[in-house]
Formats: structure tokens, C-alpha cells, sequence
């Protein structure tokens, strides 16, 4: 067996955490460098021989990340005893042993696995001399499985592939490759190992980001994807403005409009990824009134997400994308917001908006357009009601005209002059 080296730089190591004697370190240096992360199980590991005993010979003490319900904040991992499926516990009172597949949940009750094998610290490059075994579902990027939080939460967004469903992380001692046994306790040392790897192994969060992999973040806690988005943004951002709806105000106190910064990592500069929820500001619009604007819903915040339907209320919002292509049967309307479970509207709760050319826009001008359109726009629409009972070409000329008469830059320039007075 080779002797314990220190599992954060590789050098022989000098110390264990007098707590639990299961993480070895060089150096007090190397012991702080490893805090924050071991911690979080540091107590944990302790108690869990007298709280859980072994209940089998064939199985091994494992880490794992649980897959959460919907919108539930991720948490460090929990300790479990594993026979390299399945989760083993025993009943203290009967002494009935159950073995449940740790990758299931009702939604896949049979999930195939497979194991990632990682030997070396992929961050400082030493090898082990035993195998770390990162177990889960082999098509967890196909079958509908989300991120897991609880490992996006344990590395605070430093995660650089989109690793989705449950996630058991065991060891096994020696260096074969693709062997099923699992003979070798996990320790503490071992974690910080596995988070090493995480951050490195991988394209990295950019696209993740991009894609909107990280959207269950923005209701569970706001304040890590901000952090991710900043640390990836490479420093660009733009000046954008969120609206916010109902619940925002009344249970959190925000102000209407509100300056915020946008990363250029942000999904809503995503053009053609439909998951992103980014949409111009129609088209036709952005392009009469001389400002590219983008607006993106953001999920309703934990606080209030579970206070009803009318916390995401955001009338203003909807002014933002009033539909003046005149052949669409819609011609005239704003966003029909959230109108229940088969409601075709988007502009809900706390939205978002940006200058798709990523020059600075400020609340008040946001606020001046919301209130162009929904104060003389849409009134004079709803008195043409003798054009709304045109139809086919007709309707789109003459919808045409009078839409480019009500909206210009000309215009909207005369009304935010008003607007200010």
C-alpha cells in the first residue's frame, strides 16, 4: 500500500484532521486550502460508524449526491453504505437488510450505469494508487435528467461538465481498469479528490451557462449563479434592467425597475437555444422604435415561487412584446402573461431586458418604452377596431401603414421627452 500523501498538492503527508483522521495533509497551509469544502462533512464522517453501522460484508462506505425534486436547493452529499448498485441499509429492530438502486427514482426506476474511473488529481497531476469511482446513469443526458444541485452547490458552481441525475462516488483499492469490485472505504481525502476533479474535467461552465443547464439555480439560490456568472463572464457585461412582478415588491421589496448587470455569459444573449427563454423584443418592434431590446422571464423566486399564480403577476412586462405584425391574428395585443395551466403566454413574473447590441440601458428608458406602448400605443390600437375586422392582404397593408404611422423612433423620442417633464 503506498503511503498517504496529501490529497490537495501530492507531497507525503504530515497530518490528519484531528476530527475525523480521514483527510491527510502536508502542511497547516494545505489543511486551510481543503476548509471550506471539508467541513461539510467533517462531522458527518465521524458519526457515521456508531449512527449507521455496516450492515453487510459486501458493501463499502460511498458518497452520494441525491437527486432532488424540482426546484430544491442542492446539499452536500450524505454518506450511505454501497455494494456497488445499490444503497444497503438494515432495519436495527428486525435486522432486515434492503438494497435499493441508488441511480432510480420514480420517474426511472431502472436506470442503466456506468462508472467513471479517476486515478489521478486531475488539478496538481499525481496519481493515487487506488481508483475513485464517480457512478450514474449512462444516459443521464438523454433521459430528462437535470443537473444534479447538490453537486453544483457542493463545488459552488466550479463545475465543468453537466454531470445530471444521482451520483454515487466509491473507491476501490488498486489501479485495474473497468473492475466492478468495490473493496475500499471512502475517506475524506478521497472527496476533495473527486471536487478537484469536477472543476477541471470538462468543457468547462461556459457552454453549460449558455445553454441554461444552470436554470434551476436561479430559484434556489440566486446568489451562486450570479457568482457563476461572473467568475465566466470574462469581465464583459452590459447595463440591463429587470422588471419586477408582484412578488418581488410585496415579499422582497424590490423597486419596479431596477439596474442590474448582465453578464455576456447570460443565456439571455442566446440566440437560438429555445431553453435559454430569451425573445426579442418583436422583431418588427426593436426595429420601428430603433432599440434591439431582449427580454427573458426569470423563475420566480423561492421566497414567494409557492404563494400563488398572483405573486408573478408583471402586467407592465407585457407591453414589451405587443404583437403589430398585421398579419397575425394577435395584431394589437400585448403578452397574455401567465394565464394558467394552458396559458400560451411568456412575459411572467420578474423579467428581464437587455439592448440585444449590449449597449447600456437604464430603467428609466425601459420604463419609458413600457409606458409608450401601453399608454399610447395599445389605446389607439383598441380604437381601431374597423382595421382589426380586415383580413388577409388587406389587413396586413393597411395594418402596415397605420403601425408605422403610431410607432417610430421619432415618436417613441417625443414621448420619453414628455416621459421625463
Amino acid at each position: 500500500m503506498a503511503p498517504p500523501c496529501c490529497f490537495v498538492c501530492g507531497k507525503p503527508s504530515t497530518k490528519q484532521c484531528s476530527t475525523c483522521r480521514s483527510a491527510d495533509y502536508c502542511s497547516p497551509r494545505c489543511e486551510s486550502n481543503d476548509l471550506d469544502s471539508h467541513k461539510l462533512l467533517c462531522r458527518a464522517f465521524l458519526n457515521i460508524a456508531s449512527a449507521y453501522p455496516k450492515p453487510a460484508t459486501n458493501c463499502v462506505l460511498a458518497l452520494y449526491f441525491q437527486f432532488l425534486p424540482f426546484q430544491t436547493r442542492g446539499r452536500a452529499p450524505i454518506f450511505i453504505w454501497f455494494d456497488g448498485t445499490n444503497k444497503v441499509n438494515k432495519d436495527r429492530a428486525s435486522g432486515t437488510i434492503t438494497r435499493v438502486n441508488c441511480l432510480a427514482d420514480e420517474e426511472n426506476n431502472n436506470p442503466s450505469a456506468k462508472g467513471f474511473e479517476i486515478f489521478a488529481n486531475y488539478v496538481k497531476k499525481f496519481q493515487f494508487g487506488h481508483a475513485i469511482i464517480l457512478q450514474m446513469r449512462s444516459a443521464f443526458r438523454f433521459d430528462g435528467s437535470r443537473m444534479n444541485l447538490s453537486l453544483i452547490e457542493t463545488t459552488k458552481g466550479k463545475l465543468s461538465e453537466p454531470w445530471g441525475g444521482p451520483l454515487v462516488v466509491s473507491c476501490r483499492n488498486g489501479l485495474s481498469m473497468h473492475s466492478k469490485k468495490v473493496d475500499r472505504n471512502i475517506s475524506l481525502s478521497d472527496f476533495r479528490a473527486f471536487l478537484d476533479f469536477c472543476k477541471v474535467y470538462g468543457e468547462g461552465p461556459g457552454n453549460m451557462l449558455k445553454e441554461n443547464m444552470f436554470f434551476e439555480l436561479e430559484v434556489t439560490n440566486a446568489d451562486l449563479i450570479r457568482s457563476v456568472l461572473r467568475q465566466n463572464s470574462g469581465g464583459i457585461a452590459a447595463k440591463g434592467v429587470e422588471i419586477s412582478c408582484k412578488g418581488d415588491m410585496v415579499v422582497l421589496g424590490f423597486r419596479k425597475y431596477r439596474a442590474i448587470n448582465v453578464c455576456a455569459n447570460h443565456p439571455i444573449w442566446d440566440t437560438f437555444n429555445i431553453l435559454s427563454e430569451a425573445k426579442m423584443c418583436s422583431k418588427m418592434c426593436s426595429k420601428m422604435i430603433g432599440t434591439p431590446l431582449r427580454i427573458r422571464r426569470i423563475y420566480p423566486d423561492a421566497r414567494f415561487a409557492g404563494r400563488g399564480f398572483a405573486m408573478m403577476d408583471n402586467d407592465e412586462a407585457r407591453y414589451l412584446d405587443v404583437e403589430i405584425d398585421g398579419s397575425n391574428p394577435c395584431w394589437g395585443m400585448p403578452d397574455s402573461g401567465y394565464t394558467g395551466k394552458n396559458g400560451t403566454g411568456k412575459v411572467f413574473g420578474r423579467v428581464l431586458v437587455i439592448r440585444e447590441d449590449m449597449k447600456d440601458v437604464t430603467p428609466k428608458q425601459v420604463e419609458a418604452i413600457v409606458n409608450f406602448f401601453s399608454q399610447d400605443v395599445s389605446p389607439k390600437i383598441n380604437e381601431e377596431i374597423g382595421l382589426a375586422r380586415l383580413s388577409g392582404e388587406e389587413a396586413g397593408t393597411e395594418l402596415g401603414k397605420f403601425m408605422a404611422e403610431l410607432i417610430s423612433r421619432a415618436k417613441i423620442d417625443s414621448f420619453f421627452e414628455n416621459f421625463k417633464a
